[in-house]
C-alpha cells in the first residue's frame, strides 16, 4: 500500500484551516506526477464564499509544490462515504455525520 506522503496531507490540512463549508463532507488530496488532485464531497452545492475559499486553499497548497499543478473537483453526494484506506487515498477532512454514531 502507498500512502500520500505526510507533507502533502499537512499542506493540505493548513490550508484548509477556515475554509471548510458546513456543506463539505470529505476532502481528500493525492499527488499523481506532477499533478495534485483535490476531492471535495459536498452535501449540497457550494456558493461563491465557499468555492473561493476552497480555490484559496488549493492555491496554498501548490505553492508548497511549485513544480506541481492543483485540479480541484467538487462532488455534490449524499451517498455512503466511500469505505477505502484514508491513507493511501489521502483524506484530510471528514465531517462527522449523524449515521456514525
Amino acid at each position: 500500500m502507498t500512502i500520500v506522503e505526510p507533507e502533502l496531507r499537512l499542506s493540505a490540512q493548513c490550508a484548509l484551516l477556515g475554509a471548510i463549508h458546513p456543506a463539505i463532507r470529505l476532502v481528500k488530496i493525492k499527488r499523481e506526477g506532477a499533478t495534485i488532485r483535490m476531492t471535495i464531497v459536498a452535501a449540497e452545492d457550494l456558493g461563491n464564499d465557499a468555492i473561493d475559499a476552497l480555490s484559496v486553499a488549493a492555491t496554498e497548497i501548490v505553492a508548497d509544490f511549485p513544480m506541481c499543478q492543483i485540479e480541484k473537483q467538487v462532488i455534490v453526494s449524499t451517498d455512503a462515504l466511500p469505505k477505502e484506506n484514508i491513507l493511501a487515498e489521502g483524506w484530510v477532512y471528514q465531517r462527522l455525520e449523524h449515521s456514525i454514531r
